[in-house]
């Protein structure tokens, strides 16, 4: 890009504008993600501190800001981890200080909807039903994962399209309820794991 521009000050200043830009785009789409509509001094800590624990345990991001969303200020972190573990791979062998670094978080989050809620002036039952509105059309119920993909393709190799109708369907609306696809509201099964397609994809996939 040097070689057609020939100004190396200008494309500077718009290189460090986009590292800008992106940092600020980013914090509010993960403000949004979290339910936020408000900025808080510490924001981008709390954002940060989520991204370090997801990635200390294999999650499901999905179910995860799906689930988050159903988090209400007036919760205790007990509850709210409990609400959120269904997205966690290995429940049982999340190790101790895991978890309580789960239930700080969650206290700090819980705090942070509470000032949420004071920021705006609404009530508990009004806050609550705001922000998971709020988070559902911003974070899908419902995401073409490799293994249904893989199911689609193995179906179609035999002729029926009748699982891929029904995925075309259910992707139509990927941020609606949709009760009649709760099976595709789950985590990634077993056998799904180490199958080449749905974990392992090649360049021509």
């Amino acid at each position: 890009m040097y070689e057609l521009i020939n100004d190396g000050p200008a494309l500077e200043a718009i290189l460090n504008d986009y590292k800008a830009n992106y940092q600020s785009q980013y914090l509010t789409m993960m403000q949004s993600k979290l339910g936020l509509q408000t900025s808080q001094e510490n924001d981008q800590e709390l954002i940060a501190t989520l991204e370090h624990h997801l990635q200390l345990h294999e999650t499901d991001m999905t179910l995860f800001f799906r689930e988050l969303a159903l988090i209400e200020p007036q919760m205790d972190a007990d509850k709210a981890f409990v609400t959120i573990s269904m997205a966690f791979y290995d429940l049982e062998n999340i190790s101790e200080p895991h978890q309580w670094s789960w239930l700080e978080w969650l206290e700090r989050y819980l705090q942070r909807l509470q000032l949420e809620q004071d920021a705006l002036g609404m009530d508990g039952i009004a806050f609550a039903k705001a922000k998971q509105q709020q988070m559902n059309a911003i974070n899908p119920k419902y995401v073409l994962r490799n293994y249904i993909a893989q199911l689609v393709i193995d179906d179609a190799d035999k002729g029926d399209y009748t699982l891929l109708n029904e995925v075309y369907r259910m992707l139509q609306r990927p941020y609606d309820e949709q009760p009649e696809f709760d099976k595709w509201y789950d985590l990634r099964p077993d056998w799904a794991r180490n199958k080449v397609g749905c974990s392992m994809l090649s360049c021509s996939s």
